[in-house]
């Protein structure tokens, strides 16, 4: 057995770690892959900060560990089991941080405030079904404005075309007032016929 301090955040636990044993709070892997031994204090591992694990993290090879993998990721669990616990260490200042957040908020709090998210998500979807069918109307408005502007083009056409019609039966009119009184002459003048 040996005692491990870890120190995070101000705050300093010491817990006992015995080869291949995990006890809440501390580290150690599976069978002799780390051996008994006094863990510094600030225990912390820059290589290993969310990105690759340390070798403490996955522990030693061990020709003799089980290979057994997780069937998700294909990892052996001689390596994952280490690595979540150390993980689970590095971040136990910040888990009781949050809970400790978590059973400062009234359960009457949480549940108002679950109540004004499934209120808002409600909303949400009214919206989105008010704007769907906004923009039916508007595709419909736009296909009304589009006929109307073909009516009104053949309205203009018509209007254009009677336009023409009269003023050529207007001409023809002054043509034929201009040929009766050209006879009207004709008639009336000495010699005519």
């Amino acid at each position: 057995m040996a005692n491990v301090a870890f120190v995070g955040h101000g705050k300093t636990s010491t817990n006992k770690v015995s080869s291949g044993s995990f006890n809440s709070g501390s580290y150690a892997s599976s069978s002799n892959n780390i051996k008994e031994r006094d863990i510094p204090a600030g225990f912390v591992d820059e290589r290993s900060q969310e990105g690759a694990p340390s070798t403490r993290e996955l522990g030693e090879s061990s020709s003799s560990a089980i290979s057994r993998t997780l069937p998700v990721t294909g990892e052996p669990l001689h390596h994952t089991v280490p690595l979540l616990a150390a993980r689970l260490v590095r971040h136990e200042d910040r888990l009781d941080d949050i809970v400790d957040i978590l059973d400062e908020f009234p359960r009457e709090h949480i549940e108002n405030l679950a109540d004004e998210v499934e209120n808002l998500m409600i909303g949400q979807l009214a919206m989105e079904a008010a704007f769907g069918h906004v923009g039916t109307r508007l595709e419909e408005t736009i296909e009304t404005i589009a006929a109307l502007g073909d009516v009104l083009f053949l309205r203009h056409m018509v209007e254009d075309s009677q336009a023409r019609d009269r003023a050529r039966d207007q001409t023809v009119e002054i043509l034929m007032d201009m040929v009766v009184n050209l006879q009207l002459r004709l008639d009336d003048a000495p010699g005519g016929p």
